[in-house]
């Protein structure tokens, strides 16, 4: 019993990493690679960086960045036209647009959800325990304080490794 509470830790725990690590590296080698052509757009124009910056069609290489960051370029141009003051990249490109873009919410609730499942493997074995104590008997006692005893074990390692593989997962998400 405690080894089927363990197996569902294990998949929040994949499944958290793929829906909000995976992508999160996704968009640091992003920043990377645009990075990289700001540099050599730096390079082919030195008077105006913007200009040659404006017309990359794929600075990030990436298919979200950059379908923000032409966003962002059309609304540039609809300001400069107005002669508006120009909106800065980080209204489109900000920690709250991408923290929704990893699903960084999702990520945040798997250490509760991990202990959650700790302390339900904790009820389960506990009334599973309990509900087969029987006193007719030295025999069924005898039985019974057994599988109560099982049940307490069972509630112990699925209380530990919530916390245990809790702890895991922030340490992990934090690096």
């Amino acid at each position: 019993l405690s080894m089927i509470v363990v197996g569902f830790m294990w998949v929040a725990i994949i499944m958290g990493f793929f829906m909000g690590l995976l992508p999160s590296i996704v968009y640091a080698n992003a920043f990377k690679q645009g990075k990289i052509s700001l540099d050599q757009a730096m390079d082919i124009q030195s008077t105006e960086n913007w200009i040659a910056v404006f017309k990359l069609d794929s600075l990030f290489h990436q298919k979200n960045l950059d379908r923000i960051f032409s966003e962002y370029k059309s609304k540039v141009m609809a300001q400069k036209e107005a002669n508006e003051i120009l909106s800065s990249l980080e209204d489109y490109i900000s920690e709250d647009s991408l923290s929704l873009a990893t699903w960084q919410n999702v990520v945040l609730q798997i250490p509760g959800t991990l202990t959650g499942l700790g302390i339900l493997g904790t009820f389960v074995g506990l009334v599973t325990g309990i509900n087969s104590v029987g006193f007719s008997s030295v025999e069924a006692a005898l039985d019974s304080i057994a599988t109560l005893l099982g049940g307490i074990e069972a509630a112990f390692y699925t209380s530990i490794s919530g916390v245990v593989l809790s702890i895991v997962f922030n340490l992990l998400n934090r690096m």
